[in-house]
């Protein structure tokens, strides 16, 4: 599914909601798709302009849009998909955490024990390395219903610096790793890998991560309606 949010509609209503969060683009696009009632997370930013931002993402079955409508907002495309011969190419965006479980792990001392997390990277001296390594963990035929066929390619790595919101509603930025992968999958289970698809993968899946599309989905999606190829 594709979606246009208008942004100063859509920063409306997040201050609305949380004024210190307000200004965070990940925010704005959680608060409108909550308040339209859209069962999209995981999602992804495919592009952005002045007046709105572009976002797609996996969901099952039909979703009632007239509410999002009535926001501001509209469905520009759908796409549907089917392994050929089993097999299927696939764009992961994410951020590889993982989560403090002993007081000698770093992480983040203010976030309650059972919520710190850190970088899958830390302590590695190659953080590509390191994240292809989180993505072939998280990614088993059991779990996940596809098994990696060949290496993991990963397209970026950087460091986004983005406000989160604490139990007592304090806000405080923090620093959270984003990667984006490639892959070719053997589909062992398609109804499982469905689901995988339309869960998402890893953390922080309302706030623009964790989406697993197929990669003629992305392209195909990311070229509607004259914005630029963002696959």
């Amino acid at each position: 599914m594709l979606i246009d949010i208008p942004r100063e509609d859509a920063f409306t209503l997040a201050r609305k909601t949380h004024a210190a969060t307000s200004m965070d683009a990940g925010y704005q696009v959680k608060t409108v798709l909550a308040e339209a009632s859209i069962p999209l997370r995981p999602w992804r930013f495919l592009a952005s302009d002045p007046m709105s931002y572009r976002i797609c993402g996996a969901v099952d079955g039909d979703v009632e849009t007239s509410a999002l409508t009535n926001l501001g907002g509209s469905v520009c495309a759908t796409a549907d998909w089917e392994p050929e011969n089993g097999m299927i190419e696939l764009d992961l965006h994410v951020t590889p955490q993982l989560q403090c479980r002993f007081r000698d792990v770093p992480g983040d001392r203010d976030l309650p024990r059972r919520s710190r997390l850190f970088d899958a990277a830390v302590g590695s001296h190659d953080r590509s390395a390191a994240y292809r390594d989180w993505v072939a963990n998280k990614i088993q035929p059991a779990s996940a219903g596809i098994e990696i066929d060949g290496d993991i390619q990963i397209a970026f790595v950087r460091d986004v610096r983005v406000p989160r919101k604490f139990e007592d509603r304090r806000v405080k930025l923090v620093m959270i790793p984003s990667c984006r992968a490639r892959f070719k999958a053997n589909v062992t289970d398609l109804a499982l890998f469905r689901n995988t698809v339309s869960g998402g993968i890893g953390r922080q899946r309302a706030f623009g991560f964790g989406s697993l599309i197929p990669r003629t989905v992305l392209s195909s999606l990311a070229s509607h309606g004259g914005f630029a190829d963002a696959a």
